[in-house]
């Protein structure tokens, strides 16, 4: 298995916060670092202009949630301008990663889909639901290490 997702981030338990893939067996490639935190990566094709190109369609999306109520606080609002999706999608382009849709994660043997990344207007609803603060507890299951990173942000 390889971990992706927030590298050095303590959780609640004294443990670093990960996300689990079990799509690859791989090592992981070089960390990135994005502000403050460290984001492993496993897609080596990622370019300065690949970055500066997702660093647009994230703040687009984002601009677009806020402008669509779909976030309606500020942390919700940094978390998602911070955590770079495209680094939890590696099998999509990044203009895929940032659309507000599903990104497929994984299909069963006969091709059904079994597993997605949720859109981003859904995660956010869901976070602004929540509303977590830092220093909050919070159990992420199921996730593909997107949210998990999200929630990450707003713990602190």
């Amino acid at each position: 298995m390889t971990k992706l997702g927030v590298v050095g981030k303590e959780s609640f338990a004294g443990t670093f916060v990960y996300a689990v893939d079990t799509r690859s067996s791989g090592p992981l490639d070089l960390p990135v670092r994005v502000g403050s935190r460290l984001w492993a990566r496993r897609d080596r094709s990622m370019t300065e202009a690949t970055g500066q190109r997702a660093a647009e369609l994230r703040d687009r999306l984002v601009s677009k949630l806020v402008n669509a109520g779909h976030i309606t606080s500020a942390a919700v609002e940094a978390a998602f301008r911070t955590v770079p999706r495209h680094l939890f999608a590696p099998e999509v382009s990044v203009e895929a990663a940032y659309a507000d849709d599903i990104v497929e994660i994984k299909r069963d043997e006969r091709g059904a889909l079994i597993s997605t990344m949720s859109a981003p207007s859904i995660q956010a609803l869901q976070l602004e639901q929540a509303e977590i603060t830092p220093g909050m507890n919070v159990l992420e299951v199921g996730s593909g290490g997107y949210n998990a990173a999200l929630i990450a942000e707003l713990v602190g």
